[in-house]
């Protein structure tokens, strides 16, 4: 998400703080126009995002399908032989290590026994579709809820506060 929204609401900032004169009072609808654009901005971040995660997806040979296909997919894709899958065998591989080089004693041969694990490996295909949901309805969210500086009196008390804080601060 920050990699595709950065330079468009970076911008959308910049032009923000550029159009505010120096020394001046804040200007409100200035401030209001700017975070609509940023609200803008946003939302098509988040659907860039979003198709970036699905083109990630497709580029990895992510398929989906019913769930009354997967298992005839699977077996058929030769993934439900005797052997179990890479993640089993590099789990059967770090046991018989721990086994073989570390300490010997029924304690440790106990506490190995109960002992499970799972590797995790990283990328955005390790959890399917779940950037992409979570995406969509961070962006679901951030649609419904309007800023409150999105509101002339609310950006007005914001001003007045930051005001008040500076002259306090250089007296």
């Amino acid at each position: 998400m920050e990699i595709v929204t950065a330079d468009p609401l970076l911008l959308t900032m910049r032009r923000a703080l550029d159009n505010q004169p120096t020394n001046r009072p804040v200007e409100t609808n200035m401030l209001i126009d700017a975070v609509s654009d940023l609200m803008i901005e946003l939302q098509k971040g988040y659907q860039r995002a979003i198709d970036k995660a699905g083109d990630t997806l497709a580029k990895r040979g992510w398929v989906e399908m019913p769930i009354q296909n997967a298992a005839r997919f699977l077996a058929s894709a030769g993934r439900a032989d005797h052997a179990g899958t890479r993640t089993d065998t590099d789990t059967r591989d770090l046991m018989q290590e721990l086994r073989t080089t570390g300490p010997q004693s029924p304690l440790v041969e106990q506490r190995l026994e109960g002992l499970e694990f799972e590797f995790y490996k990283a990328g955005p295909s390790r959890y399917g579709r779940l950037a992409i949901d979570y995406l969509a309805i961070s962006q679901d969210l951030t649609h419904r809820s309007a800023p409150t500086l999105l509101v002339n009196e609310n950006v007005k008390d914001a001003t007045d506060r930051l005001e008040a804080a500076t002259k306090q601060g250089g007296g």
